[in-house]
């Protein structure tokens, strides 16, 4: 299609052990009204084979290669390279949640013309696709109603997973992209930046599947003291002295429930 609703970007290095989950998912939606572009980090696996073989005679395939560098910045290399109106920043090891996840989305979109973006529900899986829960999953992140309230509390809390958010790809020339400098909470950077400047809207379904690896940058241990480092950086941005302490009370109730997926 010259001017497809969706560009799915997927970020991919040695990805071959699961990106077939990502492909089949895609390959499968009911919506087709979507292009899908690949940012492969130079792998040394067999994920360029096994994405060439997807992308043959599909037109609305495109694969390109970057150097390796933050996940941010991946995120950002292609955004200009996308197409047309939403975005979708689905990794590698990330998947639709079922075959009408693309269809549901478009249809909430094109009854809500003013929104900038939309966020569902993310399921999180074991490798095995073993479900292990959902997120968000209390009913305060997902009443629309209380959208200016949501705002406020978007300062305490992330409650937007950029796995099954629908963002507008002018949100990103008007407030700009990911910030670089960020291995770590940079979509909660965004969503900061933009609480104030942007309408958005939660959608009542699962949209996508968040696996939940030992060695990912969000759920390794070894990760855990670098990444606070990096979270207290996107806070100093955005909250004052004030808001900190109850941000830190607020999550470290959410930790307590979360820490079962911590590896």
């Amino acid at each position: 299609m010259n001017q497809p609703f969706f560009s799915i970007i997927t970020c991919t290095y040695n990805s071959w052990d699961f990106i077939n989950k990502n492909l089949w998912s895609i390959e499968t939606q009911t919506c087709r009204d979507f292009e899908h572009i690949f940012i492969d980090g130079y792998s040394s696996d067999s994920t360029l084979d096994v994405l060439h073989a997807y992308k043959k005679h599909k037109n609305y395939v495109h694969i390109y290669q970057s150097n390796p560098q933050w996940i941010s910045n991946a995120m950002n290399e292609w955004i200009s390279m996308a197409t047309w109106k939403y975005i979708i920043h689905l990794h590698s090891d990330d998947s639709f949640f079922n075959r009408h996840s693309l269809q549901k989305c478009k249809e909430f979109l094109l009854k809500r013309p003013d929104l900038d973006r939309i966020y569902g529900k993310i399921v999180m899986i074991e490798k095995d696709s073993t479900i292990i829960g959902q997120f968000p999953n209390q009913s305060v992140f997902q009443i629309n109603k209380w959208q200016n309230w949501k705002k406020y509390l978007l300062k305490y809390v992330n409650f937007i997973p950029h796995q099954a958010t629908c963002i507008r790809k002018d949100v990103f020339s008007r407030f700009g992209n990911f910030d670089e400098s960020l291995s770590y909470a940079m979509d909660y950077d965004l969503w900061l930046r933009l609480r104030l400047k942007t309408n958005f809207s939660f959608i009542d379904t699962k949209v996508s599947k968040f696996m939940i690896r030992s060695w990912a940058q969000s759920t390794w241990k070894e990760n855990q003291k670098a990444n606070k480092k990096v979270l207290l950086k996107v806070l100093k941005k955005h909250l004052n002295i004030f808001e900190y302490p109850i941000f830190l009370v607020v999550n470290y109730l959410i930790w307590l429930k979360m820490k079962k997926y911590i590896r």
